[in-house]
């Protein structure tokens, strides 16, 4: 639990045990991606690049390339 007050602190600039914490330019918590100015951007990019991945790695498992069956593959 003392970490996520930690990350809070690191974005104000407070300090812990006497101690100055450094800054970062986002930090991670419960999963989700803040930069400094509170934008969810960074976040987002890295859900998109996952996303993009995982449909790369999809993608090759076809030896067919016909649109009709990799748009059946790729329905949710």
């Amino acid at each position: 639990m003392r970490d996520q007050f930690a990350v809070v602190n690191v974005l104000v600039g407070q300090t812990t045990d006497d101690q100055m914490l450094e800054s970062t330019d986002e930090v991670k918590d419960l999963g989700i991606l803040i930069d400094s100015s509170l934008k969810f951007n960074s976040h987002i990019d890295s859900i998109v690049a996952k996303a993009h991945l995982l449909a790369s790695l999809i993608h090759k498992c076809f030896v067919s390339k016909h649109p009709a069956l990799l748009t059946r593959a790729f329905k949710v």
